[in-house]
This record gives C-alpha cells, structure tokens and sequence, in this order.
C-alpha cells in the first residue's frame, strides 16, 4: 500500500506522457477530468485498475469527434479519388480511340 498522493500522482504522469502524443489539450484535460473523478480507497491495484478503465473510455469519448471528422474527410477524399480516377479512364479511352483513328496519308 502507498500513500494516496503518490499513486495518484503516478497515474496522472502515466497518463499524461502516455496520451500528450496522441491528444489535444481539451481532450487531455476531460480525460485527467474523469481520472480524478475515481476515488483511491487505499487499495493502490483497485486504484489502478478503475482508473485505467475510466480513463479508457474518457479517452475514447474524448478523441470521438475528431475520429468522426476524420472518417467524414476520409469519405470526401474517397469520393474525390473515385471521381478522378473515372475521369482518367474515360481520358485514357478518348486517347486510345484517337491514337487508332485512321488518318489519309495524303491531305488534299
């Protein structure tokens, strides 16, 4: 058993150089939120393991509107691609047709 401060402590430095590279300011702070939401009741491994489920699944919470936003760019960027590729192939088509038209030898 430690003492409350230290565990708790630790938990929010693990968090915070766990999640820094991978979270933005707001996000990091609702999920330091909800970590000292969880009360220590002195047991350091129930501690730990409520806070790692609890800061789960504000992280997630908290990093959803960027991934929908990301899925939503991901999806326009699709369409994009989709829509220039049917213009190449209906380019590359215009291209073969012309290369094989027969043209006279001679211009009169």
């Amino acid at each position: 058993m430690s003492d409350k401060q230290d565990v708790v402590a630790l938990m929010r430095v693990s968090l915070i150089e766990t999640l820094t590279p991978w979270t933005e300011g707001t996000e990091l702070a609702a999920v330091l939120a909800c970590l000292d939401a969880v009360p220590y009741t002195g047991d350091d491994k129930e501690y730990v393991t409520v806070a790692v489920e609890a800061a789960r699944v504000a992280a997630e919470q908290a990093v959803q509107p960027r991934m929908d936003a990301l899925c939503a760019e991901t999806a326009a960027v699709r369409a994009d691609t989709e829509q220039r590729e049917a213009a190449f192939a209906q380019w590359q088509r215009e291209f073969e047709e012309f290369r094989r038209m027969v043209t006279p030898r001679t211009i009169q």
